[in-house]
Order: C-alpha cells, then sequence, then structure tokens
C-alpha cells in the first residue's frame, strides 16, 4: 500500500432539511486531489468562488458555505 499528501477542495453545506453535509470535489470517478495547496485554492477559486457572492444559496433552502482546500491522504492499494 502507498500513500500519498494531498490537498482536497471540501464542499461543505448546512441547512434545515438534510443538516451539516461535507464531501470532497470529484471528477472523471474519483476525488480531485492536487499536490500543491496553491493549485488547490486556485481550482477552488476559479470554480467555486461565485459560492462567496451568492446570499441566496448561502441561505435556506441551500447553505452553502465557500469551497475549503483541506489537507487529504489518499491511499493506494492492489488487489491482484
Amino acid at each position: 500500500m502507498s500513500e500519498y499528501k494531498r490537498w482536497g477542495i471540501l464542499f461543505r453545506s448546512e441547512n434545515i432539511h438534510d443538516g451539516k453535509s461535507e464531501y470532497l470535489y470529484h471528477e472523471h470517478g474519483g476525488p480531485l486531489a492536487f499536490t500543491t495547496r496553491a493549485s488547490a485554492r486556485a481550482w477552488a477559486e476559479n470554480h467555486c468562488d461565485y459560492i462567496r457572492k451568492r446570499k441566496d444559496l448561502q441561505g435556506e433552502p441551500h447553505g452553502w458555505k465557500p469551497a475549503k482546500v483541506v489537507r487529504v491522504t489518499v491511499k493506494v492499494t492492489y488487489h491482484g
């Protein structure tokens, strides 16, 4: 097994209907994983920064919060 330290983008929301939820942004069947914090921040600014400007998405019924860059550990195992 191999482990890699990477950076991911955490989507967060909290609303009356669903409560609190968090998940990593993903693409092509797997979570986005960046080698540098700067590249993760750049991606988040390009794809998620609109949430900061949209009070209608931050309030009910959505409850979206701005995306957060987080440290993640990617574990790779081989089953052969």
